[in-house]
């Protein structure tokens, strides 16, 4: 059977297309990325919307690590989604889901900040 693959070029225009679209871009966080017994859920690429959102704020920061590897970190400020147990973040462009971390739950308190950084790799 013969095998096809992306080339770099091809990935590396689509790495430049997403740090175009990343103005305006949002991390959302929820509470939907545990099964009942608190283990880590795999995300499924085929998630429209997080499983459990509790809120979205503006990208704190993003930066090209590589010519197609993109990172990008959402904040949750003080006083942000004080007492929920946040386990997933996603990344949202123009409103749609483009990439998803799931992680053991969190809670915070009203002084504290919580980062998360996605790599997404082309």
């Amino acid at each position: 059977m013969a095998v096809a693959v992306s080339t770099d070029v091809f990935r590396k225009q689509l790495a430049d297309w997403l740090m175009d679209a990343l103005p305006g871009a949002k991390m959302a966080f929820g509470s939907g990325g545990v099964d009942s017994q608190g283990q880590v859920i795999s995300p499924d690429p085929a998630q429209t919307g997080l499983a459990e959102p509790a809120g979205e704020f503006a990208l704190h920061h993003y930066e090209r690590t590589g010519d197609t590897v993109i990172q990008v970190t959402g904040r949750i400020s003080q006083g942000d989604l004080t007492g929920i147990p946040l386990s997933e973040a996603g990344l949202k462009v123009g409103g749609e889901l483009f990439a998803v971390r799931n992680f053991f739950p969190k809670t915070f308190e009203d002084d504290e900040f919580f980062d998360v950084t996605i790599e997404i790799r082309f």
